[in-house]
This record gives structure tokens, sequence and C-alpha cells, in this order.
């Protein structure tokens, strides 16, 4: 009987114990290690994870233009459009006042040291060898003898149908677009007398500017888009795609996979890669871009209003603007050759303008 009323007083004592420590606060060690989540619980900054660093992509050093050189116009009028850099000079389409030439051996001081006058307004100019094209808006095409710089003189032409905006030489064939006319294919294998080979028409696209990669032509159109033709034979040009942009483009340059086009709207860059093509991103801009040149992961951009734009295009789906050169003119045309940028400035009175970009 002693023994079983000890027994009763020693399970007594161990519930009190326990009690007390409840009572207390006192916890019961748990075993160590992360308990397993409730999946029902609403996170909390204790229950968020901590994310795992990740490797930024270094972004491009912000860089800026430098002045180098300029021409500025004695007296009179004109309109730079396009220009095109040859050895040490540049060939400048300046509107009515047609092509101008300038000896550029000295970048800091670009001197003009011949002209050739054309019927209507130059737009543009091509070099290829001893003979430069020019688009010369409603005088169609002229084909000139720049052997002697000071005297540059006329072998041939041909009459266009509409407006002739920006030639591309290959070959012995002349590639031209010719605004409502489409894509055209020129013979120029004797120069005096060019033929026409074949063309494209883009309907109501009308076509500004073109680039050739290969055996692709790349033609922009202002009110369509994007026109891609295979030209392997200049006799029988042949349409592969389009694309249209939903805006008035101006401009085109090819590098790699994507074709950058330039429109009211700012900068689009499109994977060509794909049948057809897809957008894949865009520089919204405030004015249009009328001249695109590539060079490595910068597009620099003749703007309307704005002068010229760099902009990093590494990242296809997000270029970011990095430097502006304000000219308070409509830039036109832009072309990077060497070390050295060249930009055509519309109406300015310094017209001509050389930069470095570092």
């Amino acid at each position: 009987m002693k023994q079983y009323l000890l027994s009763i007083g020693i399970v007594f004592l161990v519930f009190m114990v326990i009690g007390c420590d409840s009572e207390s606060g006192t916890k019961t060690p748990q075993p160590t290690g992360d308990p397993s989540p409730d999946p029902t619980a609403d996170p909390t900054p204790e229950d968020t994870p901590i994310p795992e660093p990740t490797s930024e992509p270094t972004p491009t050093e912000v860089k800026s233009f430098s002045l180098v050189g300029s021409w500025t116009r004695p007296s009179g009028t004109g309109l730079f459009y396009g220009l095109y850099v040859d050895g040490d000079y540049v060939y400048v389409a300046d509107q009515s006042n047609g092509m101008r030439i300038f000896d550029v051996s000295d970048p800091a001081d670009p001197t003009e040291v011949g002209t050739f006058a054309t019927v209507s307004l130059a737009r543009d100019v091509y070099v290829e060898g001893n003979f430069a094209f020019v688009a010369d808006g409603l005088g169609g095409l002229h084909i000139v003898n720049i052997t002697n710089k000071s005297i540059p003189t006329a072998v041939g032409s041909y009459t266009t149908v509409d407006y002739a905006f920006e030639p591309i030489v290959v070959g012995s064939y002349i590639f031209l677009a010719d605004d409502d006319n489409g894509l055209l294919s020129i013979d120029f294998s004797t120069p005096a007398t060019p033929t026409l080979a074949d063309s494209i028409n883009v309907t109501s696209g009308r076509a500004r500017s073109v680039a050739i990669v290969g055996n692709m032509a790349y033609v922009t159109t202002y009110t369509e888009g994007l026109l891609i033709a295979n030209i392997e034979d200049p006799t029988n040009l042949l349409e592969v795609t389009t694309l249209d942009t939903t805006s008035e483009s101006e401009a085109i340059a090819v590098a790699g996979d994507y074709a950058y086009q330039g429109d009211d709207n700012g900068l689009k860059i499109i994977d060509i890669t794909q049948v057809p093509p897809v957008e894949v991103g865009a520089y919204l801009a405030s004015s249009s871009i009328y001249g695109i040149a590539i060079r490595d992961d910068i597009a620099f951009c003749a703007s309307a209003l704005t002068g010229l734009k760099a902009i990093d295009i590494s990242n296809k789906t997000n270029p970011v603007l990095i430097a502006t050169y304000p000219t308070g003119h409509a830039a036109w045309d832009v072309q990077v050759v060497g070390d050295y940028i060249y930009l055509a400035d519309g109406a300015a009175s310094v017209p001509l303008v050389i930069l470095t970009f570092q």
C-alpha cells in the first residue's frame, strides 16, 4: 500500500513540473534545420527567400562627340541630303546645287575641290571607281566621271518615271530607289547609255532608301515599311517578303541579322533571319530619322530637328540613346569611315560636319 501511494506521488510531481514549464514560457528545444514551409501561408518579408546574386551586363560606356572639322557655305542656299565618303574625298548631293566634292585628307579643314550641276534636286550619291552616280529627284540618275575631281564630267543619264532617291552599285548594275516606281535595276555596262534591266513595284509604298547585302536588297518604303528582294539575277528581281512597320520610313541600314529602319517615330530594329521579318526593338524619338550608319554596337542616326544621335544597340530589344550632337537643323545623312563620322546637315550654314566619337 505504501509503495502504491509512493508511485502516485511521483506521477503527481511530474505533472506539476510540466505545468510549471508551460506557464513560465520555457520552450522545449526543437530540432535544428529549417521547418517545412506552409504552402498556404502568405509570404512575409521573413518568409521571402533572398534571391541569389546575378551577373548584370556591363552597361555600354557613355561616350561623346567631338568636332574635328566643318565646311561653311560661303553664300547662297542649298540642302545637303546624301553623302558618300571615298578615300580622301566626300561627295555630297546638294539639292539644287547638284553634287559637291570635298577633299578631306585633312579632316580638320575640308576643302571644296569640284562641283557638278544637275537638272533637278540632287538627293543622294554613290561612288564606284571613277564614277559618281547621282540620284537627282525628278531629274533621274546621272553617271559622272570623277577622275578629275576639279572638273567632273557627265557620262550618261537615265530618265526615271518617278523621283530618284538613292542609288547603290553592284557590279555593272545600279539599284535605285525610285519612289512610287519602286526598286529599279539599271544596267550601266555601257555608262553612256544605261538601260533598265528590271524593277519591283512597291504599290503605294514609295521606295526611299535601299541597302544591299549579298544577294538581298532591303528597301524602306515611305508608307509600307520594309521590302526584301532577291537581286541575284538583276534582270529578274524577286520579292521575298515584306513587313508593314506602320510608319513613314526614310532610311535603312543592315548589319548582321538585323535591319535598322529610320522613320518618323525613331529607330526600328528588325530581325531579318525570319520570314516575314520581325520587329524586335525600337528607340522612340520625337523627330524623323533620315540616315543611319552602324559601327559595332552603335547606330549613328541623322535626325530631323535634333542633329546626330548615338544609340546603343547591343541589346536589340532595348536600344538606348547614349549621346547627341545638336546642330539646330535637320541632319539628312551620316557615314562612319575609319575614325571619323561625316554628317550632312541639311540647310545649315555649316552643312558638312566631321566628328569623332569616344
